[in-house]
């Protein structure tokens, strides 16, 4: 049965062959639920969502666009022009208050917040200096939040082409227009952002990003938590009680600066994490920060220090001490995915499907993560499996759902597999095989000899990551678990190649004409990764 399989079916696939017709593929009411937008598009509901919101919460939030900065390779949201609510009049205390309108024009503010890999490229040019916090294992690693005080952050944003957002546009990004309490909504549930020591996973900052739930509206993370974040406002308690409703920008002097969110490590909680909350420091004193803009970024490659991919084995490490599950980092220092969905669809010609095949020529493959619970979902054939923390249910074609639970170490494998999509497996020989340039992490979703084939064919963003794209028009003939294969592939296939993401092939469209062992096979799939470390839920079987 493997020798009909295609060079794109994973282990998983075939382990699912075994008990399921080639042909058989999910229901089409779990084709519709998993299809895609069109894989040049950013999914909406990525962009603009937080995760699994209320209707009422969502209404009048509007579809956001994005784009990556030049100088630093940030992606940033776009922020539309007009009027939201400021303030809380039930806060506890009268910093918050009035709640009042404010117009703002439109802007651009970046969705994470800026690194220490990012940071440190300001500092190689001379322009922003070496933080205290790099000598600090708890805060030095190369994906968690750059630490600084405000004049090097002020600095930063300058030398990128932006500057520090008011305390206004800060509020909105975060707030949206409908008046929530938090970035994902009016309840608060959980562990949904770092906040409180060790309790969410981190007994420090995170990697940015590492917390699909503290989204805003406007597809905008770690706002609720994480790293506080400095504001390029002036600190005046009474503000709010003069502020201009039209682009304000805070006092003209004072002697602190306003900084949001709270401090991860320092403990946090409902009270500490709303999107209104506002605090006072000293210019002096060191926070995170991340940059706006009123113009849209140009989409250029980003500098860096070297031709090299960042190492950040070493930094990641001691950042992530103590983490477990979806915190960690391969041995190559790739931090893993929070979270993703795949969708691999394979058409078999007509000739290539068994006699006794019933339903259609098309296989679809769906696989689902999110590494804020952790939940993983995957859809295959007749065979549909989710898994949730240390249970996993499985269900096979209309049977009921078997359930089982995991040993600690079957948890941790699991985690660590989804993590970082590891489906395909990796030849030992693979690092001989490829192309210059080209470092790619365990589970992709070819043989070496197609990996050794690839051509570099310049650079795209697709599904929202900024990509290598590859040709591949080769001749094959090797031998491997399916047997021996000879024949023609040529196909297109992008390799992501943005920071905080590891190399996983984002895209790929493929024909094959091969035999296995002699016999033919001419399979064509298209593989596409979306949702990439934004919001993706996961429901547990009924």
């Amino acid at each position: 049965m493997g020798k009909r399989l295609s060079l794109a079916i994973v282990a998983l696939v075939a382990l699912a062959m075994l008990a399921c017709s080639l042909t058989g593929g999910p229901t089409e009411e779990e084709t519709a639920e998993a299809t895609q937008p069109p894989p040049t598009e950013r999914p909406a509901e990525t962009s603009t969502s937080p995760a699994e919101p209320d209707e009422e919460e969502m209404e009048g939030e509007e579809e956001t666009d994005s784009l990556l900065r030049a100088a630093d390779g940030m992606e940033m949201v776009h922020i539309p022009a007009g009027e939201f609510l400021m303030g809380n009049d039930k806060a506890p205390v009268p910093t918050q208050r009035p709640e009042h309108v404010v117009y703002l024009d439109a802007y651009w503010v970046d969705r994470l917040e800026v690194s220490n890999a990012q940071y440190r490229l300001c500092v190689e040019a001379g322009v922003c200096s070496e933080p205290r916090s790099w000598k600090d294992v708890n805060f030095n690693g190369d994906q968690q939040p750059a630490i600084v005080v405000w004049d090097d952050a002020d600095a930063y944003c300058a030398w990128v082409g932006g500057r520090l957002p008011t305390e206004a546009e800060w509020e909105k990004a975060a707030r949206g227009t409908d008046g929530r309490t938090w970035v994902w909504g009016n309840t608060f549930e959980g562990t949904p952002a770092n906040l409180s020591g060790e309790a969410d996973g981190y007994g420090f900052t995170a990697p940015v990003g590492s917390f699909p739930s503290d989204v805003s509206p406007y597809g905008v993370l770690d706002m609720a938590g994480n790293a506080a974040e400095w504001a390029s406002d002036w600190w005046d308690e009474d503000y709010y009680v003069s502020s201009p409703d039209r682009n304000p920008t805070g006092p003209a002097s004072g002697e602190m600066k306003v900084h949001r969110a709270p401090i991860a490590h320092a403990g946090g909680g409902p009270a500490k994490s709303t999107c209104t909350v506002r605090y006072a420091a000293r210019p002096s004193e060191m926070y995170g920060f991340r940059c706006v803009s009123t113009t849209a970024p140009a989409q250029e490659t980003p500098p860096s220090s070297s031709d090299e991919s960042p190492d950040v084995s070493g930094e990641e490490g001691e950042a992530g001490e103590g983490d477990e599950g979806s915190g960690g980092s391969t041995a190559e220092g790739w931090p893993p995915l929070q979270s993703y969905r795949i969708r691999t669809v394979m058409t078999l010609p007509e000739e290539d499907v068994p006699e006794d095949a019933e339903g259609p020529v098309e296989q679809v493959s769906i696989f689902e993560w999110s590494g804020a619970e952790p939940a993983s979902r995957m859809v295959v054939a007749c065979l549909e499996e989710v898994t949730v923390g240390d249970t996993r249910w499985t269900k096979m074609r209309d049977n009921p759902w078997s359930e089982e639970t995991l040993t600690a170490e079957e948890q941790a494998a699991w985690e660590q597999q989804w993590g970082f999509a590891q489906f395909w497996g990796m030849d030992e020989d693979l690092a001989a095989a490829l192309p210059d340039g080209v470092a790619m992490v365990p589970g992709q979703i070819f043989p070496t000899a197609v990996k050794a084939a690839m051509v570099p064919d310049g650079e795209e963003t697709v599904n929202g990551v900024r990509c290598r794209r590859y040709t591949v028009d080769a001749d094959l003939d090797y031998t491997n678990e399916l047997g021996h294969t000879t024949g023609h592939a040529q196909g297109t296939i992008w390799v992501a190649d943005q920071e905080g993401i590891p190399p996983v092939v984002v895209r790929a469209l493929m024909d094959e004409d091969l035999a296995i062992d002699g016999e033919p096979r001419h399979p064509s799939w298209e593989h596409n990764i979306t949702d990439i470390n934004q919001p993706v839920s996961i429901e547990t079987p009924e």
